[in-house]
């Protein structure tokens, strides 16, 4: 199973509009996670109190199950790059235009995804500037500054079996 949450949206050209893509992979709340729509809030793993298990720990979900957060739930507001073309692991071109399309990015906003945008390569450095290649979230704070999170790519996630065994729930947090 993927460690991922596949968000469906439909994904357009930044050119042309033609139709790209139905869905993307992402790495954000929960996973491996439930799949998400437009408008759909981020899903967390919560302790017994409600509160967001701290990210890249791993719990017991079911028998032979574990979950984690990716990235923290504190922060509501995100660009979350895709994990099958960003950073260059898959080439797409739109068919309408010939653009090529370096990555597909979601914007989360107060919890809630708004959207999945295509991006060409400019746009990607300019989101991401000097951390491009070496960050996939890049977390938006009250200023509307970027700030990647380069300490969150290919993040490990540690096996703890302590903090595993504790059982944690799916929640979807509210401000």
């Amino acid at each position: 199973m993927p460690d991922t949450a596949r968000v469906y949206a439909r994904i357009v050209c930044p050119k042309c509009g033609a139709h790209l893509l139905n869905s993307a992979r992402f790495v954000w709340g929960a996973v491996p996670s439930p799949e998400y729509g437009v408008g759909d809030a981020v899903q967390w793993l919560c302790d017994q109190f409600g509160n967001a298990v701290s990210p890249f720990e791993l719990r017991k979900v079911g028998l032979q199950y574990f979950q984690w957060n990716f990235g923290g739930a504190e922060f509501s507001n995100a660009n979350v790059f895709d994990e099958d073309l960003y950073p260059g692991n898959q080439h797409l071109s739109c068919l309408g235009c010939g653009a090529e399309i370096a990555a597909c990015m979601a914007l989360i906003r107060d919890g809630i995804f708004k959207d999945v945008l295509a991006l060409e390569s400019f746009e990607v450095a300019r989101i991401l500037g000097e951390a491009s290649g070496r960050a996939n979230v890049v977390v938006i704070d009250d200023e509307g500054r970027f700030l990647p999170r380069e300490d969150w790519f290919d993040h490990v996630v540690p096996y703890d079996k302590e903090k595993a065994e504790l059982r944690p729930v799916l929640a979807r947090l509210t401000s």
